[in-house]
């Protein structure tokens, strides 16, 4: 089993929508999200699920119903969460986008660890509407936000990118891959206060309205 993952999203920040398949039954009652859970939304979130069952090497598991569609910046806080509930001392990973797990040699306990996983990516899972590429639109409010606002609020924290923005342009082409924290060094014991105090993403819900 891998140590650590992350969200879909936060691997690439905009990932591409999920190939559709088909789904099986899921309580719309017990999702406790605004977002509207239609046939698409199912089919993707059964989709994901298989994945990640698959790649957990997790055979026929049984089906998981959502409990909340969280957004990416939320991920791994309801997965570490939900894991520690279950009795696993998951924790992030040093940048705070992902998730690390513990480490058991004894196959049944990784076995359980896997399946505590599952269960835990299933129940709390991106809203599909995060996943889908982000247009020329949002990619420029994305770029005014790290441009701006972000590289401001890290300059008043003390720290400033050595790598400054690139063109809008050149940004929009490479799908917003420039950050500022990719050249900011900041001490591991302080990074999660920076990190909290200057979001390295806008609201998710103005940056998808674009």
């Amino acid at each position: 089993m891998a140590p650590a993952r992350r969200s879909s999203t936060s691997i690439l920040f905009m990932a591409a929508a999920l190939t559709l398949a088909g789904c099986s039954s899921v309580d719309q009652a017990a999702v406790t999200t605004g977002d509207p859970i239609d046939s698409s939304t199912l089919k993707i979130l059964n989709e994901n699920s298989r994945q990640i069952a698959a790649a957990l090497g997790l055979e026929n598991p049984p089906d998981v119903q959502p409990v909340r569609l969280v957004k990416p910046n939320e991920w791994a806080a309801a997965q570490i969460d939900c894991l520690n509930a279950a009795g696993y001392d998951a924790s992030y990973t040093s940048d705070l986008e992902g998730v690390s797990y513990p480490s058991f040699s004894e196959s049944a306990m990784a076995e359980s660890l896997n399946f505590a996983i599952y269960t835990c990516e299933s129940q709390y899972p991106v809203s599909p509407k995060y996943n889908l590429p982000l247009s020329s639109d949002q990619l420029a409010f994305l770029y005014q936000y790290r441009a701006t606002e972000l590289t401001e609020c890290l300059s008043r924290a003390g720290y400033s990118p050595d790598i400054g923005a690139p063109s809008e342009a050149v940004f929009i082409e490479t799908d917003g891959a420039w950050d500022p924290y990719g050249s900011t060094t900041i001490a591991q014991e302080d990074l999660r206060l920076v990190r909290e105090k200057c979001p390295v993403n806008p609201d998710y819900d103005e940056l998808y309205a674009q």
